[in-house]
């Protein structure tokens, strides 16, 4: 009998030992999936990242190229290329004017004037005609609104081409005007007489038309090369989360 109970402890003892032992290792592969859970999301996040800016790279120095090989057009009859210097010869249509919401210029909350154009030929294209700082402030601008004059002279004015294709004006909220104010760059707020091409001129510095209003619109807000800087961050991070990933965890 003695023996017996002596074997059944000695048992029963493996057996604590043993379920110590799963416990242990069960233990200790949890912590391995998620040490290289945490680290591996770290990782394919940088990479993702890095890719991304890779490609807006491209998509920047696609434009880029676009632009220096954009021809100078005078009056034109058909519709510019995107990003095509355009100088046009002819009147503004004043009473149309709308201020363009929300924008940006140097840290200052403004508005852009953006007013239909006549050329000579009697074609219709919508022009920017540069930012005006408001100080963020919601009262009417009409003040600041030109004056219509039927015996104006001829004005001729320069600037770049921004082609509309639906996604170029950005996502908004809400699309309702507030009086003369809109809330994004939409041929919608102009009557389809005023308009015969889907785009926008922006008018560049020393141009007629723009006054004291500054120019603000960029064909893109990074360079080519910033992007593929923040790219190879995204990767050295990728990297540096590697080897933290094996060296931490010896």
């Amino acid at each position: 009998m003695a023996t017996q109970s002596v074997n059944n402890k000695s048992v029963s003892g493996s057996f604590r030992q043993s379920a110590i032992v799963r416990a242990q290792v069960s233990t200790e592969q949890l912590r391995r999936v998620v040490w290289w859970s945490f680290w591996l999301l770290i990782i394919a996040s940088g990479l993702l990242l890095s890719q991304w800016q890779w490609q807006r790279a491209a998509e920047k120095q696609a434009l880029l190229q676009q632009q220096q090989q954009a021809d100078s057009l005078v009056n034109p009859h058909l519709a510019p290329q995107n990003l095509s210097e355009v100088i046009l010869t002819g009147q503004f249509l004043d009473t149309q004017s709308r201020w363009l919401d929300n924008r940006t210029l140097n840290g200052q909350v403004g508005v852009a004037l953006l007013t239909p154009f006549v050329d000579v030929h009697g074609r219709g294209w919508l022009v920017d005609r540069g930012f005006m700082d408001t100080q963020g402030s919601r009262e009417a601008l009409d003040q600041w609104l030109p004056q219509a004059d039927e015996e104006k002279d001829l004005l001729v004015i320069h600037g770049l081409w921004q082609a509309l294709d639906g996604t170029a004006s950005g996502f908004v909220l809400d699309e309702q005007p507030e009086g003369k104010r809109i809330p994004r760059i939409d041929l919608m707020y102009w009557p389809e007489e005023t308009y015969h091409f889907s785009g926008v001129l922006h008018l560049q510095e020393n141009s007629q038309g723009l006054g004291e209003r500054q120019r603000w619109w960029q064909p893109y807000q990074l360079t080519p090369e910033k992007h593929l800087g923040y790219s190879l961050q995204w990767f050295l991070l990728a990297v540096v989360a590697l080897v933290f990933a094996i060296t931490g965890r010896r």
